[in-house]
């Protein structure tokens, strides 16, 4: 009898045990489909958890390139004659003089002024600028230069606009100051009298050279 009533215990006690399994499941099912039916009604049209991409997943939209510069026209470049011939005639005339009375010194055509004078820096700054002024932007058709690479003579062709007024007086006064000996001829002086200029201004001997400048660098 007493087992009787034990298995009349645990039968009521397994019973009870699956209806709570029952309302357990059930109850379970109503939370789930609580939260499907919220999650459906977050989304709304814009379905934002499907668009929605973290920051650190998101990439660069991509931009244009830039346009590549347009190619510059095209320019025809030519060249052009740097001395006339009757001038190349003098040029090689002196040549062939400083190769017999002075093979130390060379010859050069067409040099800027600004590219063999120094103007003084230690002379006030307007001076400077006024020294300058006088010869930028100017050359010599002919320079000689002594075996140290100092000028010592330069020689202009003269007979057009260029060669007058004010610029021109300024470059004579500039390779004057410079202590840089001047010819000037034209083409009707004979190439004797234009190396016998020229020559008065060579420095054939070391004791009559002048003394460089240490500071006398080209600016």
């Amino acid at each position: 009898m007493f087992a009787k009533l034990i298995r009349s215990v645990t039968g009521d006690a397994d019973k009870r045990a699956q209806d709570a399994q029952t309302v357990a499941a059930a109850a379970l099912r109503k939370l789930e489909a609580a939260a499907e039916a919220e999650a459906h009604a977050l989304r709304g049209s814009g379905s934002w958890d499907t668009d929605y991409t973290p920051a650190q997943e998101m990439q660069p939209l991509p931009r244009a390139a830039p346009a590549a510069p347009k190619p510059p026209a095209r320019v025809a470049i030519h060249a052009m004659r740097l001395m006339t011939p009757g001038h190349l005639a003098v040029f090689n005339m002196i040549t062939d003089r400083l190769e017999v009375e002075a093979p130390d010194m060379t010859l050069h055509a067409q040099v800027s002024l600004d590219a063999f004078l120094h103007v003084d820096r230690r002379a006030a700054q307007t001076d400077q600028d006024a020294a300058r002024a006088g010869f930028v932007a100017q050359r010599v058709d002919i320079l000689i230069l002594d075996d140290a690479g100092l000028p010592v003579a330069a020689l202009d062709f003269v007979g057009n606009a260029r060669d007058a007024g004010p610029l021109a007086d300024a470059k004579a006064a500039a390779l004057e100051e410079a202590g840089i000996g001047y010819v000037t001829a034209n083409e009707l002086t004979a190439p004797d009298d234009i190396w016998t200029q020229v020559f008065a201004h060579l420095y054939l001997e070391d004791d009559d050279m002048p003394q460089a400048n240490p500071s006398g660098v080209a600016v």
